[in-house]
């Protein structure tokens, strides 16, 4: 029998991991196939499962599910994980691999070995191609074609390196990858799609661990705060540069720029640690290499300056500059004061150093961009908007990676300032007998419960002209009505009882706010 295909294998862990039947529309959206292409593989994937010990249901308004007892379950898995499969990629994924192939080749690629690396006929590749130049173009890129040599790239070796890496920290392999670099291999099994083992694949012949090394001592030397993805970055980057000098593709840098470079005080030290790694390698770096490696570390770090200052974009007071104009844009629409001093000061230091790596050309990328656009859809779609308009004002695109992590900034000042505004409960006591009593109840009260505020302490027959708008809870020392507002009847010394019956009641209170709170936020979002 003919093995299973990537995407019949992906196709098979998603049934695995679903409790729930999912509709073939559904599960080909989780695979990015279309319902028919998805139903054309689904005959070989039901007969393997028959040979497995497992059955694929097809059940009509319902969809398909698996079943299978939970060992055949548990031993599914780790076949998936070992077994060889028949390469196939998915539309997105062969667009992505080729923009792979063409950013990471020798220099001039044949159309044959296009064909031969995706597998699809010319046609196909050449639709794919099509995808390919759009995506090229905007890096700065230009694909030209010659019926003799075949595809070459014309642009920055700069953006083809930064596209390489782009591609890879986008494909999900973040954690492969962390363990290639600082291993060596892989050390967990686990199940990749066609695109992540060709990636990976290309990825395991690069230099990665004495890359790795590198980059640690440039942080222990240069007393570095890099991120664990800034360190897979840098990593994979000077891999990248060390695999494209074999080739012969370099950088180089304006004498303007070069300039800037040496005066940075980082520069000696980055230039001596990397005359090491080169003396220790037996590699040659041109010095050209050097100051772009310091300009991917100092991006990293938010710290970028490669023209004079009077006519750089300061990124710090930019990045301030848009964290406070979203969170107040944000806030104005929920009524709330958003700009949390701690959140403003995170969000800025985070823009900074987003803003440096975009100027710099660098890839930004976030894992979770797509939990975050699910997560909060309302919020997604306003903070989309904003960074939008926000970003014109300077002349900038904010990508939706980064409007992601703004999300989860927004976010958490929406929880903060909802858990500011929860008001104290208040409170008006009403004791008949007056005079000490009556301020001893409003003391223990007070010392007891922190959460009440005491607007006022009347006699009884104060309560026809309290104004119940400014009023929460009534606690009384002898049983009445108050009309539409909650009583607790306690006894003038205040006993534990009575004090259970009061915060029973707050909670009530509160709960009863919150819904209402969560309603009108919802409205303005």
């Amino acid at each position: 029998m003919m093995p299973l295909d990537t995407l019949q294998a992906s196709a098979l862990l998603v049934l695995l991991e679903s409790e729930q039947p999912l509709s073939t529309r559904r599960l080909g959206e989780r695979l990015g196939l279309s319902a028919r292409a998805l139903r054309y593989r689904l005959p070989l994937l039901r007969a393997w499962l028959m040979r497995q010990g497992a059955q694929l249901l097809v059940k009509p308004r319902s969809g398909l599910s698996l079943r299978a007892s939970p060992e055949v379950r548990q031993r599914l898995q780790a076949e998936l994980q070992q077994m060889k499969l028949t390469p196939s990629f998915r539309a997105e994924e062969r667009v992505l691999y080729l923009l792979f192939l063409l950013v990471t080749g020798p220099g001039e690629t044949t159309l044959g070995m296009l064909q031969a690396n995706l597998g699809v006929s010319r046609s196909t590749l050449s639709r794919d191609l099509h995808q390919a130049e759009g995506r090229l173009s905007a890096k700065g890129l230009i694909l030209k074609y010659s019926r003799h040599r075949g595809f070459c790239l014309l642009g920055s070796e700069v953006a083809q390196r930064h596209l390489s890496l782009e591609i890879l920290l986008h494909s999900g392999l973040n954690r492969a990858l962390a363990e290639l670099i600082t291993r060596g291999k892989l050390t967990s099994s686990c199940f990749y799609t066609c695109l992540q083992q060709v990636l990976l694949d290309e990825v395991k012949t690069w230099p990665l661990v004495v890359s790795y090394r590198l980059v640690a001592r440039l942080e222990r030397e240069l007393s570095l705060n890099l991120s664990d993805d800034d360190v897979l970055f840098l990593t994979l980057y000077w891999a990248l540069t060390l695999r494209r000098l074999q080739g012969g593709h370099t950088v180089s840098h304006s004498e303007r720029s070069v300039e800037v470079l040496i005066s940075a005080q980082e520069f000696a030290c980055v230039e001596d640690l990397i005359a090491s790694f080169a003396l220790e390698n037996n590699v040659h770096i041109p010095r050209d290499e050097i100051f772009q490696f310091l300009v991917e570390i100092k991006a990293c770090q938010g710290e970028l300056t490669l023209m004079p200052q009077s006519t750089v974009m300061d990124e710090s007071k930019v990045g301030c500059r848009i964290a406070e104009q979203m969170l107040k844009r944000l806030g104005d629409r929920l009524g709330y004061n958003l700009c949390n001093a701690d959140i403003l000061d995170q969000m800025s230091l985070h823009l900074t150093r987003a803003l440096a790596r975009l100027r710099a050309g660098l890839p930004l990328y976030n894992p979770l961009t797509q939990e975050v656009q699910r997560a909060y859809p309302h919020l997604w779609a306003t903070s989309l908007e904003d960074a939008r308009d926000i970003g014109m004002q300077y002349g900038l695109i904010i990508p939706e990676e980064e409007v992601a992590y703004l999300v989860m900034y927004l976010a958490l000042a929406i929880q903060l300032a909802e858990r500011a505004q929860q008001r104290r409960v208040r409170v008006v006591v009403v004791c008949p007998t007056g005079g000490v009593m009556a301020r001893l109840l409003v003391h223990r009260l007070q010392t007891a419960l922190p959460e009440i505020e005491v607007v006022e302490s009347v006699p009884l027959r104060g309560l026809a002209r309290l104004d119940v708008s400014r009023v929460d809870l009534v606690i009384s020392t002898v049983k009445l009505t108050a009309g539409r507002l909650p009583v607790v009847t306690v006894n003038p010394l205040l006993g534990e009882g009575d004090l259970q019956r009061i915060r029973s009641q707050i909670a009530q209170l509160q709960t009863s706010q919150n819904s209402v709170t969560q309603r009108e936020c919802e409205a303005c979002r």
